[in-house]
């Protein structure tokens, strides 16, 4: 009989989930096996082979260090993925694509405009004159597509009356020749051209079958050539980091606003030409098209589709939004399908997996630029759902709509909080190719200042919303110090907090396996923004989830794609491994056509459906992206319309809340008594038992109150740290007792192995324990500090015990300091010593006493159970934590960012 997952990690036999980033920088065979040792002594049986900053990818450097790397994955059983391209982000081709044929390359259509008064006679405009000294307004690099003549509507803005007026064939020898009666007019120049964004020139592109193939040909086939035997059971997978359309030459390519209709290149080939006449026909923009010769057809279908390419950036009149969503609908399909599926296909032809994420910052999932214009798309055909968080992208505290740093701009730390994670979690719900895997790479570029209080923090903020997969950033072993996006795991033995990591990662793989084959419990659906945006404005699918989310109501993000073949019956969508009985879209100016039959048909079948009303934000194409207009009164015909600080409430009353939360601090709560950094995640495993996942999301206030859950026999309390069960703190009322300390996790199991719980799960903090007052160490400490450089070489200075109970930083004492702290005292007693708390303290710390450890803590409550180790009389303790390197090692990324006290800050009491 198979093992539940419950006993599994119980007995420490979980599967890996997790595959750090391994950089390659042409390094030694023996720095490269000391590597992979010390990522299998962290507890990690798999790694990700990051190839960007190797010297020599695909040469013989390339082929020597990874036979090293294999060699030394097979003989310790790990397995590896292969991140798919020399240059960062994926779609470089190792350089293939500068030496290919332009019609490989990346194609953009451009506009150009001139207004004209009228009336007008005999008037000549210099389009692209072959000869005399008349320069045109187009470029030598540029092809003209059509010269459109449209009528403006007044003269405030470019509106026109949504008359096109095709001129190109009245272009001769360069010259477009006009006459025209008395109004406003405008011409609008389409033209096409391979000079788009200049940092992105020799890439692929992704929705050119053929281009697509240079990759293939270059990274996969070559590795496959090299190593085909291993595919399958060492070489499992593919990685592709944050492929995209970078179609935007300006901040570097990076701008996250760009909007269809936004001033922008706009990409395009014969493809999406022809894909998008089929599209425009199929909306009625014209009628039915006449058959002919390939190359007349050809013709006639340019001649078809240029006439609408205006309204691609301009408001042409009332079928402007429908040309653009259109455009969208092709463009993204056409990713997924050459793109996406096609490396997919080629994987599991060769029996690999293929993984990844895009760039789903600021909302750009739903855009072009940096984005691919829909997350589901992008992303469908691969093995796991992906997303990143790396360059501070998540920070404690901020989940407002706007902040803002430096270096990278405005941040919109609601999709942050409540959007990004839920959006990889959702498709791994929904996709049972998936098999419920959502993976998210983590950690990287927020500088040393990052510790593991602050990774355990991030991994339970993903935990938490469903992700079960992580590719943590990165180990390189390159020469320390390495400046690229900090901080590093190992970092050539000169972390001091790499001695804990295996700690995290083992409580990270522990959590994952608990959190894997079974399905989430959600009923909530929030309908995917990203076809209401192309038309026009759209409430961000985030702002809904934000509000459930801080109402501990669970949702997943549900595509309008996923949504048309979905079964609905019976009260539900049925889609995946989920059952959603409430479906909430939300307000927007448009929608698309086919979304009224669906709420129809959902309505039909019993599920509750509601259009969530409140504030849209303003067109990104004003280029006021943070601003909001006053609500529309757009309403989606027969559903339910509730406002957006409503929706929670009424889910709650309508029975859609599982948790029930009764705050007892009043400290961050609701009139409801909710407290919004609460976050809960109800998991069904597979083998019948249940996970009840809670976190405390604030790092500066608990949650303490009571808290009821629809399943409660034999429920147990898990500590995925120790990995030990507890007894749960059940009251009289059948209700459990729920303390959380600031960033603190838990999770409530049931099963057969939950029967073998025993004692609290944790001690509360607070003055009196069982009548017994807390003691408080006031005498004196003995501090020992070993610099990062020489770990195992202490020094001695004495510390004294300030008057409130704490203790100096060693920063007064040593600025620049980064290492390993030791702290040394005695305790003196008449009764056995039953709980030691250390009080403020930052990331991993283990305690000691009387020489046997009392465990490692990744964060809040520092409180240790030591009633096994004390005796009475004297008793040794030894508190040893490591700091981070910041103090020693600056870093770009860690100014940005506030540096918080290193080590044990006390007041250490006991009792």
């Amino acid at each position: 009989m198979k093992q539940s997952r419950l006993r599994q990690v119980l007995e420490g036999k979980e599967e890996n989930y997790l595959y750090p980033f391994f950089w390659q920088h042409g390094q030694t065979k023996e720095v490269l096996e000391d590597y992979i040792d010390k990522i299998y002594e962290s507890n990690i049986r798999a790694l990700c082979i990051e190839s960007r900053p190797h010297p020599d990818f695909l040469g013989a450097g390339w082929w020597r260090d990874m036979d090293i790397i294999l060699a030394k994955a097979q003989h310790l059983g790990m397995k590896v993925w292969i991140l798919d391209d020399s240059h960062f982000p994926t779609g470089y081709a190792n350089g293939r694509v500068k030496n290919a044929g332009d019609n490989l390359k990346r194609h953009y259509l451009f506009h150009k405009e001139m207004d004209i008064a009228g009336p007008l006679k005999n008037g000549r405009i210099a389009v692209c004159p072959e000869t005399g000294r008349c320069c045109g307004l187009l470029k030598s690099t540029e092809t003209l597509i059509a010269a459109i003549l449209v009528k403006r509507m007044g003269e405030d803005d470019f509106t026109s009356d949504g008359t096109f007026t095709d001129m190109t064939d009245c272009i001769h020898d360069g010259w477009l020749y006009l006459e025209l009666p008395e109004g406003r007019y405008r011409l609008y120049l389409i033209t096409e051209s391979l000079e788009g964004a200049k940092e992105f020139h020799n890439y692929l592109d992704m929705t050119n079958p053929e281009s697509v193939r240079l990759l293939l040909e270059e990274v996969y086939e070559k590795h496959f050539e090299h190593y085909g035997p291993l595919f399958g059971s060492v070489i499992t997978g593919f990685f592709s980091d944050e492929p995209g359309f970078y179609n935007y030459s300006k901040k570097n390519g990076f701008s996250f606003r760009l909007q269809i209709g936004s001033d922008m290149p706009i990409p395009w080939n014969r493809e999406a030409e022809a894909a998008l006449d089929e599209k425009l026909a199929a909306v009625g923009l014209y009628g039915a098209k006449a058959e002919g010769a390939a190359d007349e057809e050809e013709k006639a279908r340019q001649k078809r589709v240029r006439r609408f390419l205006p309204a691609l950036w301009f408001p042409c009149g009332p079928a402007a939004e429908q040309i653009r969503a259109a455009y969208m609908d092709v463009i993204t399909s056409l990713y997924q399908k050459n793109f996406t599926q096609q490396l997919a296909d080629w994987c599991h032809a060769h029996g690999v997996e293929y993984v990844g994420h895009i760039i789903e910052d600021n909302n750009c999932h739903a855009r072009l630029g940096p984005g691919c214009g829909h997350y589901f798309r992008a992303l469908k055909g691969q093995d796991m759902s992906g997303i990143d968080v790396v360059l501070q992208q998540i920070m404690p505290q901020m989940d407002y709509l706007q902040y803002g740093m430096s270096a990278r701009g405005t941040q919109d730390g609601a999709f942050n909080f409540y959007g990004l994670a839920k959006l990889g979690a959702s498709y791994a719900h929904l996709d049972t190719r998936m098999g419920g895997r959502a993976m998210c790479e983590i950690f990287g570029a927020y500088g040393w200042t990052e510790g593991i209080g602050m990774m355990k923090w991030l991994a339970d903020h993903m935990l938490v919303r469903g992700i079960n997969v992580f590719v943590p950033h990165a180990f390189s072993e390159k020469e320390f110090p390495d400046s690229d996006c900090p901080p590093h795991f190992y970092a050539q033995g000169k972390n001091p907090q790499f001695r804990y990591m295996g700690a995290l990662f083992g409580y990270m793989n522990r959590v994952c396996h608990l959190l894997s084959g079974g399905r989430s419990r959600a009923v909530t659906a929030v309908l995917y923004h990203a076809e209401m945006e192309w038309l026009r404005r759209s409430m961000y699918f985030h702002m809904i989830g934000k509000e459930l989310l801080q109402h501990q109501i669970d949702y997943d993000v549900m595509p309008l794609d996923i949504l048309k073949e979905a079964v609905i019956k019976d009260g539900a969508v049925h889609a995946g491994n989920m059952h959603f009985s409430y479906l909430l879209i939300p307000q927007a100016d448009c929608y698309p056509e086919e979304l009224s039959g669906l709420t129809a048909r959902c309505r039909e079948a019993g599920v509750t459906v509601c259009q969530v009303t409140g504030r849209l934000p303003q067109d990104s194409r004003t280029g006021a992206l943070w601003q909001f207009e006053e609500k529309t009164d757009t309403m989606l015909e027969g559903c339910q319309r509730v406002s957006l600080k409503e929706i929670a409430g009424f889910l709650e009353e309508k029975g859609a809340k599982e948790l029930v939360f009764r705050n007892s601090t009043g400290i961050g709560q609701d009139k409801n008594g909710s407290s919004k950094w609460l976050r809960f995640y109800h998991y069904e495993r597979g083998d019948g038992g249940t996970v009840y996942f809670l976190f405390n999301e604030s790092t500066e206030d608990a949650v303490r109150g009571s808290i009821s859950l629809p399943e409660t026999e034999g429920l147990r309390c898990y500590d995925a740290v120790e990995n030990r069960m507890y007894e749960a703190p059940r009251m009289e009322d059948g209700r459990f007792m729920l303390s959380l300390e600031p960033g603190e996790s838990i999770l409530f199991v049931t099963g057969e192995e939950a029967g073998e719980a025993q004692g609290m799960p944790s001690v509360p903090v607070k003055k009196e324990v069982d009548g017994q007052l807390w003691k408080y160490v006031d005498g004196p400490i003995q501090i020992l500090a070993a610099d990062y450089r020489e770990q195992e070489e202490f020094n001695n200075t004495r510390l004294t015990v300030k008057e409130d109970g704490t203790l100096p930083e060693i920063r007064e004492y040593a600025p620049d300091f980064a290492g390993i702290i030791r702290y040394e005292f005695e305790l003196d007693c008449t009764s056995l010593i039953q709980v030691i708390d250390l009080g403020r303290a930052r990331d991993a710390v283990e305690v000691k006493v009387n020489g046997k450890s009392a465990g490692v803590k990744l964060g809040y409550p520092y409180v240790y159970d030591i009633s096994a180790l004390a005796v009475k009389g004297s008793n040794r303790v030894c508190v040893e934590t490591a700091t981070t390197l910041v103090n020693a090692v600056g870093d770009s990324f860690s100014q940005n960012a506030v540096l918080l006290p290193e080590g044990v800050g006390g007041p250490i009491r006991y009792y």
